[in-house]
């Protein structure tokens, strides 16, 4: 909502061992039941929906793999974040005498306005940080990408949200309103620009394939920009703008192959104006040597909403 006045990289948890540093490794059946690497004669999955790096061990005997993985929400303020990307299809592999060990990044949801509580959106590429209003976020944090990789080559990346912005209005002034975070679907979006009356304030941009969204807006009196993102692989979103101790601040870009650029903040006439959305982080399907991604779909996967939803995965050979 609009505000009438003016007013960090992933745990390793283990699965299988007391180390709660450690990389969770989905070969413990006790845990995830048919993830170890069983003879093909039983068939295997793994799932996890907690944001994470995991380890899938799968037998050299299983030559087809199918997978469905999605990257993190963008976290909401007076708009929606953006909807990670969910990438499904299926993976084909040569017959190998010895196990396959896969790495699958869960990138986290966006935290949302309001929150104070620590950076949750990592990832393969986390997202970045919505503008700040003192110690509490005001614009939403974009999520993190989620990532199936063959020891460090990445196979699959799904992009994450753009966190939503936060504008604020005396009522002097019509419309205000922010803009909506970027979603990483087939086509990673641009975070919506903010309004106020007839002044536009610039969301960040999607990233691109292997390049970074740029930031929003350009950097100047009453004008906070937005941050670019980085480039791949496993590029981070950009910070949003935010101008000091007002409700005017912008969303967060997404993580993933490439990060998105976060939002633009503009005050127009004190206390009027609007943060931007930002981008959304890009996806990638590439396979690997010997490996073929096949098969595959892209859509817009977990909702954004007010409250960025984690990413997901699943396997299953």
């Amino acid at each position: 909502m609009n505000d009438s006045t003016p007013d960090s990289k992933v745990n390793r948890r283990s699965l299988v061992q007391g180390a709660a540093w450690s990389i969770p490794v989905l070969a413990a059946a006790a845990a995830v039941p048919g993830a170890a690497a069983s003879p093909c004669s039983t068939p295997g999955s793994a799932t996890q929906t907690a944001r994470g790096t995991y380890t899938v061990i799968v037998p050299g005997c299983a030559t087809t793999i199918t997978f469905s993985i999605d990257g993190g929400a963008g976290g909401g303020s007076g708009t929606a974040g953006g909807s990670g990307a969910r990438i499904a299809g299926t993976l084909s592999l040569p017959f190998s005498t010895t196990a396959r060990t896969f790495t699958v990044y869960v990138g986290g949801g966006g935290q949302p306005r309001g929150t104070t509580t620590a950076f949750t959106s990592t990832g393969y590429g986390a997202g970045g940080t919505g503008g700040f209003r003192g110690t509490a976020r005001d614009g939403g944090d974009g999520g993190g990408g989620s990532a199936i990789l063959l020891g460090t080559t990445a196979i699959v990346v799904a992009g994450g949200g753009g966190g939503g912005a936060n504008a604020q209005s005396n009522g002097t002034v019509n419309p205000v309103t922010s803009g909506i975070g970027g979603s990483a679907g087939p086509t990673p979006q641009n975070g919506g620009g903010g309004t106020t009356g007839t002044t536009t304030t610039q969301g960040g941009f999607a990233a691109n394939g292997a390049a970074a969204g740029p930031g929003g807006g350009v950097q100047g009196a009453n004008y906070s920009a937005g941050a670019a993102g980085t480039a791949a692989p496993g590029g981070t979103g950009g910070a949003g703008g935010s101008i000091p101790n007002s409700g005017v601040n912008g969303g967060g870009g997404g993580g993933g192959y490439a990060g998105g650029g976060g939002g633009g903040a503009r005050m127009v006439s004190a206390p009027n104006g609007a943060g931007a959305g930002g981008g959304a982080g890009s996806n990638y399907v590439g396979g690997g040597a010997s490996i073929t991604v096949a098969s595959t779909t892209v859509s817009a996967g977990n909702g954004g909403g007010s409250t960025g939803g984690s990413g997901r995965f699943s396997m299953s050979w």
